[in-house]
């Protein structure tokens, strides 16, 4: 039998569940049999109302004629059925009529209230079964998500149309499983309805079944027949969304019944990577037990399984996985194996189970990092201890050049970089443009790192590839506050392009005279001027900073220096009206005669401002008041001019004094001999007495020392080369037989050291305790120096007046660190001193736990 003969056959006994789906199936409606009589012919003819609904709802042609020539409507009148020729014959008018939408809308709430027999009547009475409530909604989801299986049967029956969709592309089977009601749901399915529509995000029925944890539906479906392998848009298939949502129970219905497992969705990640990700460790072991784990499937940025595992820190799960044979090295596109993951992230616990997995420690990625470079970038000091005490090499490079200590610097990571130099990382290391770490915290701004670096004696005058030191760097990108931090340090202004002066005009201007004090005694150039040709003491003047005057012209400043317009400290104070730092640069010496480009002397500032204090200051000094300008006007015509009448009253009235003689101030008084002035005067003021041909360089004091030593003492780098260029005498002791190169040595002062080795200062002269360089430096726990001592040839088994080697010594009072860099360059562990006592037996004495086991670690 033809189909349309089926949907004939079927609308004469009004078999609204077959029609409904010969419908679905796509059959033409308005097609007739031999005798010309459609579907909705026969309907009419039966008086079948919902068959009829059905029909027009299809898109039956009402006004289609038979072989007689007869319409539907005419056939429903010939035989009396009263409710079809009325539906008809409002169809006919192409209007529903205000009944038919009350009928409509009665329906509606009928479902809506669950009342059966109301929605019987408002079906019998040509109510539309297919119609969309106010939100859009389909009767028949409507009915679905109440939950009255009559009700829904009842539509179904009178031919609402299950794949009738909402404004989201729900169909009733949608609603179903939102419902949670089994009956429900199985209805639907039992209609007919297709099981793998989609919604407008992609999704079907049976995704959001699995998603939402509703068990049963899932199970429904899969009966059913739901396609289990579809995939979203995304790529993702209900498994994906069952592990999305840890949904355990269905994970393992899915895979019970062969769901595709081990698929990858538009970013390339399988459902194994999303379980081990997410923390699902029951849906992780539920997957490899019917997957073996591959490190060939990676994700679009080469993450493995397992780096998906580090991702979500999932402790348990990088062991489940590690226990079933995943290539625990697996790099991702940048190379970064599992370990350099876990490093960045902080996970120690991660690595520490990688690492007792034997991976490699010094794995590199294509830009040459290891884990411990990942680890000391981003601060994680716990991950940073792990990796060195298994054996990280602490001095790995990358193709930059730069270190875990580097890297540290760099981020001011403190607690890092404190323990790498503390496990002798290389203070002295340099990348490719010749920057130590300690440039590299200028470069970067760290000046808690200067600090650090400074402490622990890195070198504070090393020149990069370009010749730029650091105090170059600092000045160079105006750091300030770096440049303040390396002074105070040591380091020497001498030989720099800017010598401090750009940090001083900030000091100045900012009135910091803490600043501005300790830059003086480093040396700075008082001099330097900016563009403008202003100097630090023309904006202290300015700005009305008295105490920093006072400081700048007390340490030489020059007091009558012209700027780019010929103006003056003292101009300044006068056109900004500073009457107290006018006075004391007058007092101090400054030209009250000198003028600018116009000729203009101060007086005629003092006019221009209309300072009645200034202009008596002045005229008491002597100033000229009859002086004229390049116009020819006095003072008195420029006061009228401006309309100052006391001002001029003045001037008028002033009459020729003598000039009062004025002391220069320039420098301290009290500060007559060398050694005074190195211990508490200023760079400056040493290189004035130094100048002075009676000054003995070599003069000691009843201790024996000499003003060398003093500053070694204080490590005032700059002084010592001052006292080294007039010819200062390395080799002369104290009344201890210590020469200024051990009083360095003795307070870690590294580049005093470095300056008195260049000149050479010997490495070798003992004390009168037969202590060398070396072994001040060991005994006081300055490992950074030792390490330099001995790269210039220092004797590592010099015995002292006990006949104990550094080695010995740095055993007696703990010193680790020294200890370690004393064994790296192969220090004699079996030396004893005088006592038979070794290294080990003294670290045991005097219970120095952590250096015996390094001590006994490397006992032959």
């Amino acid at each position: 039998m033809q189909k349309i003969e089926q949907l004939i056959e079927a609308a004469a006994s009004n078999d609204l569940m077959k029609m409904a789906k010969l419908i679905s199936d796509g059959i033409d409606v308005n097609r007739t049999n031999s005798h010309g009589i459609t579907p909705l012919m026969q309907a009419a003819i039966g008086g079948h109302i919902a068959a009829l609904e059905m029909l027009i709802q299809a898109g039956a042609n009402i006004n289609k004629q038979n072989t007689n020539g007869m319409t539907a409507l005419q056939l429903a009148q010939n035989l009396n059925h009263s409710q079809i020729i009325s539906r008809l014959g409002n169809s006919t008018n192409h209007t529903i009529n205000r009944d038919q939408k009350k009928l409509n809308q009665e329906l509606i709430e009928a479902i809506r209230k669950e009342d059966l027999e109301t929605c019987k009547q408002m079906i019998n009475l040509g109510a539309n079964v297919n119609q969309l409530d106010e939100d859009g909604w389909p009767l028949l989801s409507i009915a679905a998500l109440s939950g009255n299986v009559e009700i829904l049967k009842l539509l179904i029956n009178a031919g609402a149309n299950p794949e009738q969709t909402d404004n989201h592309g729900w169909t009733a089977l949608f609603f179903a499983n939102w419902s949670w009601d089994q009956d429900i749901a199985d209805t639907i399915i039992q209609s007919g309805v297709k099981l793998n529509s989609t919604d407008k995000q992609g999704k079907t029925a049976l995704i959001y079944a699995v998603r939402d944890g509703n068990y049963d539906m899932t199970k429904a479906l899969i009966a059913a027949g739901a396609d289990i392998n579809y995939r979203d848009d995304y790529g993702w298939n209900a498994l994906n969304y069952a592990i999305s949502n840890n949904r355990s129970e269905s994970t393992r219905l899915l895979l019970d019944n062969n769901i595709e497992s081990n698929h990858q969705d538009r970013h390339g990640r399988t459902p194994l990577m999303y379980a081990a990700r997410d923390n699902h460790q029951e849906i992780l072991e539920s997957l490899l037990s019917v997957i073996k784990p591959s490190n060939s499937i990676v994700d679009d940025r080469g993450y493995s399984i397992l780096h998906y595992a580090i991702l979500g820190n999932n402790v348990r799960c990088v062991e489940i996985l590690a226990n079933n044979g995943l290539n625990l090295e697996q790099e991702d596109t940048n190379g970064w194996t599992p370990l350099m993951l876990a490093a960045k992230d902080g996970l120690y616990d991660i690595c520490k189970i990688l690492i007792s997995n034997h991976v490699n420690i010094e794995h590199k990625d294509k830009y040459g990092w290891t884990a411990l470079l990942f680890a000391a970038w981003k601060g994680h000091l716990d991950v940073v201890e792990l990796l060195i005490n298994h054996g990280a090499d602490i001095e790995h490079a990358d193709k930059k050049g730069w270190t875990a200590l580097i890297y540290a610097i760099r981020d001011s990571k403190k607690e890092v970089a404190q323990f790498l130099i503390n496990h002798n990382a290389n203070l002295e290391h340099t990348d490719g443009y010749g920057h130590t770490p300690l440039l590299v915290a200028t470069w970067y701004n760290q000046p808690k790192m200067i600090d650090l670096l400074a402490l622990n004696e890195a070198n504070l005058e090393h020149r990069d590839k370009a010749g730029q030191n650091a105090l170059d760097i600092a000045e160079e990108k105006n750091y300030h506050e770096i440049v303040t931090h390396l002074v105070k340090a040591g380091a020497n202004f001498e030989a720099t392009v800017f010598s401090g002066g750009r940090t001083l005009i900030w000091a100045a201007w900012s009135g910091n005279s803490e600043v501005v004090e300790t830059l003086i005694n480093a040396g700075v150039d008082l001099e330097y001027t900016n563009k403008s040709y202003w100097s630090a003491l023309m904006y202290a003047v300015r700005d009305g900073k008295a105490e920093i005057v006072k400081l700048l012209v007390q340490a030489g400043a020059n007091i009558d220096a012209s700027d780019n317009n010929k103006w003056t400290a003292l101009i300044f104070a006068i056109w900004y009206q500073q009457e107290e730092i006018a006075e004391f640069l007058i007092k101090s010496g400054a030209n009250i005669e000198h003028s600018d480009y116009h000729q203009r002397t101060p007086i005629f500032f003092a006019a221009m401002v209309g300072s009645v204090n200034l202009t008596k200051l002045l005229l008491a000094y002597g100033a000229d008041y009859k002086q004229q300008d390049d116009e020819g006007n006095t003072a008195l015509v420029i006061a009228l001019d401006k309309g100052y009448q006391q001002v001029a009253e003045i001037l008028k009235s002033a009459k020729p004094v003598a000039p009062i003689i004025r002391e220069k101030i320039t420098l301290q008084q009290n500060l007559s001999s060398l050694a005074l002035a190195v211990v508490e005067g200023t760079a400056k003021q040493v290189k004035v007495i130094l100048a002075n041909p009676a000054t003995n360089v070599n003069e000691t004091d009843r201790d024996g020392t000499t003003a060398l030593m003093k500053a070694a003492l204080d490590g005032k780098s700059n002084v010592i080369r001052m006292l080294i260029d007039k010819g200062a005498n390395l080799e002369l002791t104290d009344k201890n037989g210590e020469t200024a190169l051990m009083i360095a040595a003795e307070h870690g002062k590294s580049n005093v050291v470095r300056l008195l080795i260049t000149a050479g200062a010997n490495l070798e002269h003992s004390n009168h305790n037969k202590r060398t360089a070396l072994s001040m430096a060991a005994l006081h726990g300055k490992a950074n120096l030792v390490k330099f001592l001995l790269s210039v040839g220092a004797n590592i088994e010099h015995k002292d007046i006990d006949g104990r080697t550094p080695l010995l010594m740095a055993a007696r009072h703990g010193k680790k660190a020294v200890i370690e860099v004393l064994l790296e360059n192969n220090a004699d562990l079996l030396q004893t001193d005088d006592e038979r006592k070794s290294a080990i037996d003294l670290a045991e004495e005097y219970n120095h736990q952590e250096v015996l086991e390094i001590l006994q670690a490397n006992r032959i």
